[in-house]
Formats: C-alpha cells, sequence, structure tokens
C-alpha cells in the first residue's frame, strides 16, 4: 500500500497532473508550503505549469510506524526543464512522508522535504 501511494505520488508529479498528485494527499495536510492543503495544491499547480518536464528518483525509502502514523524517509533527486527557456534544474535532498490510513487508503498528512543543493 505505501508503495502504490508512492507510486501515485511520483507519477503525478512527473506527469504534472495535479489531480492525479494531490490524490496521494490527505485532507488536513500539513507540509512546508504555506496555506496547508490548498496553498500546497496551488504551489505544486504552478510549479507543473511553469515546467515542461520533471524527473523524481526516490532512493534509501525507510518506513517506521509511530503510533497509528508510518513515517517515511528517503533521499530524492528531482530535475525539471523550465517550461519558458531550456533550463534545466537538478536538485536533491531528503523528503519525510507522514503516512495514515483514510477510508481503508493510505493518504499523506505531511510531507517535508530539506534541499541539500551544493
Amino acid at each position: 500500500e505505501l508503495r502504490e501511494l508512492l507510486i501515485l505520488f511520483t507519477d503525478g508529479y512527473e506527469r504534472g497532473d495535479i489531480e492525479t498528485f494531490m490524490q496521494a494527499f490527505g485532507d488536513e495536510l500539513a507540509s512546508d508550503e504555506v496555506g496547508g492543503r490548498p496553498g500546497f495544491k496551488q504551489a505544486y499547480a504552478f510549479l507543473f505549469e511553469t515546467t515542461k518536464s520533471r524527473e523524481m528518483a526516490i532512493t534509501n525509502m525507510h518506513w517506521s510506524r509511530k503510533a497509528k502514523l508510518t513515517l517515511g524517509e528517503a533521499d530524492y533527486r528531482i530535475r525539471t526543464k523550465d517550461a519558458s527557456k531550456s533550463e534545466v534544474y537538478d536538485s536533491h535532498g531528503s523528503f519525510r512522508f507522514e503516512v495514515v490510513k483514510a477510508n481503508n487508503k493510505a493518504k499523506i498528512i505531511g510531507f517535508y522535504y530539506v534541499v541539500d543543493n551544493d
């Protein structure tokens, strides 16, 4: 189930499909973006509109349980290509996922990242 959640997350991101991407997240969402779920959706919709390609690799994924919460930590590498230019942006760092089961589906309710670009 967690694997399927990450596939949904990654697939929605890479295709720039905001509706598919948001299916991975719960109604109540805490993240590094301002404004809860609506602010998060707005920030990623803007990213998808301003990039013409996105590639994401998630590695070193580790899951642990803490009461009803499943915590995931992983490394990531992302490459995006700007829609108006031919510039490619390469980013890497770490993700932290906080996942719960809601209506028999795993949903991300917390999503945080740290950029480690040199």
